[in-house]
Parts: structure tokens; C-alpha cells; sequence
């Protein structure tokens, strides 16, 4: 079996060693050394052993969790490769914990939600979570990332009142005031007479 240069045994995108009777997953392979990764890798092996090319190893969106005081969460792109990337296409949306209702009766309100989407339509690129119960409130975008969801897709859900997962929700509202603050929907506005709330001087 070949290995790369830090020791870590090199598979194809099934899985298979350049040994043809050898897989491998999980930590030996050197990507992504995370619990939830090397089950999730096994199972895409063992599909692949029973039915050759079933399954790419799933390496495309990988969240990952920092169990500190607070926790951290994070899925995708930071906000600075995704300017690296997409350039001025780039629009972060944060929302703080110390305006969550649940967070403030807990008495807990260090840390924010903080999305990074692009584009026109707010496609999703990464999101991190800084603050109580960041590895589940991560998962909500893990989950929007997956199907190509975009951020107005969350701000629309209906989330249960209170929760920490109404931060989510608030952090995708902001996309909106971005949209509202377009130049075309501004002009459409003024000749309608109409200034909403929030959207600033036209």
C-alpha cells in the first residue's frame, strides 16, 4: 500500500488502497480525523466492498465541533477563503446570543451564529456557531448545505420559540435587509412609496 508523505495510507474516492484486496477509512487515511467521520467513512467502505462504486467517501461537507467553554462549530468555508474564493460576492450574516431569548433566560449568551453565503440567491457556503450547544445548532446548516438549500430556506422555517435554533433562524433573516438594500429593490420601493422597516433611508 502506498502512503502519503505524513504516513497516512492513500485510497481512491471508494476507499480502495493501491492494493486491490486492502480498504481503508477512518483516521489511518489521514483526512478528517473526527469520530463522526471515520463512522461515516466505514459505512461508505463497506457498501463499496459489497457493491463496488456505490458510494464516494463522503469528504465534501465535514462539520466538525470543539467541545471548549464556549463550543465551537463550524461547516464549510470560513468567511475568509470564501472571500478568497468568491471575492465581493460575499455576504455574512451574524446573530448574537445576547439577543436569543433562550440564551439570555439561561443565562448564557456568549458567542453568536455566523453564516456565510453568495451570491444573488444566498447560497450557503459555511456556517459557525460560537457559543451553548454549538455542535447541535450546527447541524441545521449541515443539513441546508447538503441539499443546496439556500439561506432563505432557514429564515422561512418555522422554528420552535424558545429555542437556541431561533438564532439560526435570525441569522438567515439578515439575508433579507441585503436584498432590501439592493439598488432595484430599493427603486422599486421608492416608486411604490414604501420604505420597510429596518431597510434604511431610500
Amino acid at each position: 500500500m502506498d502512503r502519503g508523505r505524513n504516513g497516512a495510507i492513500l485510497t481512491d474516492d471508494y476507499g480502495r488502497t493501491t492494493n486491490d484486496a486492502i480498504w481503508a477509512c477512518g483516521d489511518v487515511t489521514g483526512a478528517h480525523q473526527f469520530s463522526h467521520m471515520a463512522e461515516q467513512t466505514a459505512k461508505a467502505v463497506v457498501r463499496n466492498i459489497l457493491l463496488p462504486g456505490s458510494q464516494k467517501l463522503p469528504l465534501r461537507l465535514v462539520p466538525y465541533a470543539t467541545f471548549t467553554s464556549p463550543e465551537l462549530a463550524h461547516v464549510g468555508l470560513t468567511e475568509e477563503k470564501a472571500r478568497e474564493i468568491h471575492g465581493d460576492a460575499v455576504q455574512v450574516l451574524r446573530h448574537h446570543f445576547t439577543q436569543d431569548d433562550r440564551a439570555i433566560a439561561e443565562n448564557d449568551t456568549t458567542g453568536l451564529v455566523k453564516v456565510v453565503t453568495v451570491g444573488k440567491l444566498g447560497k450557503i457556503v459555511g456556517a459557525s456557531v460560537c457559543g451553548p450547544r454549538a455542535g447541535e445548532l450546527i447541524h441545521e446548516w449541515v443539513m441546508a448545505m447538503h441539499h443546496n438549500l439556500p439561506v432563505s430556506a432557514v429564515a422561512d422555517l418555522v422554528h420552535v420559540y424558545p429555542t437556541l435554533n431561533v438564532s439560526n433562524q435570525r441569522a438567515a433573516q439578515k439575508w433579507y435587509s441585503g436584498v432590501m438594500s439592493a439598488p432595484l429593490v430599493k427603486g422599486a420601493l421608492r416608486t411604490l412609496g414604501y420604505t420597510p422597516r429596518g431597510a434604511g433611508s431610500l
